[in-house]
């Protein structure tokens, strides 16, 4: 199913992108942390979360009121350079075929490029976002990073979720 929140149309669906791309970019998780920290408990929590819940992002996104936006999955790439973690925009779902947008530059991987248009599995998404009224819903990789951060920079954070922990 395509997402309404993208509908065909100069302009809007470029706009509702870029929207997206600054999402990422004020994001405090670098994607390659997840996949650079494979046995780190607190983030495979985070992930187990996200692909749990997974079901409840794919509605949302197939049913969108109208402050929902912003919808992203993150999804791991393996190739023979790296594993690295991508932002993705541009979500398009039918049954079990997604297809979606990289949103962020590679750091390490080479087979995928900034907006390179993707097929990705269901068992590569590893977390997923979306803004509801501004707030983000999901993202549980960055809720288990702010543990970690200075109090002032979690606090700054923990402001943009809709449900900080």
């Amino acid at each position: 199913m395509l997402n309404p929140k993208f509908p065909c149309g100069p302009g809007h669906t470029l706009r509702n992108f870029l929207r997206s791309i600054l999402l990422v970019l004020a994001l405090p998780l670098s994607a390659s942390i997840l996949a650079e920290a494979p046995d780190d408990a607190d983030l495979a929590a985070a992930v187990e979360k996200a692909r749990a819940t997974l079901p409840h992002f794919w509605n949302t996104l197939a049913n969108p009121t109208a402050n929902q936006e912003s919808f992203m999955i993150k999804v791991r790439i393996v190739d023979a350079s790296a594993t690295e973690d991508f932002w993705c925009g541009r979500i398009h779902k039918e049954a079990e075929l997604i297809r979606c947008t990289i949103a962020n530059e590679p750091k390490k991987v080479q087979s995928v490029s900034f907006g390179q248009e993707i097929s990705p599995e269901s068992t590569q998404i590893v977390d997923w976002m979306y803004r509801d009224n501004g707030y983000i819903h999901g993202n549980y990789t960055m809720r288990a990073l702010i543990k970690r951060m200075p109090s002032e920079k979690a606090e700054f954070y923990r402001s943009m979720l809709a449900d900080p922990e």
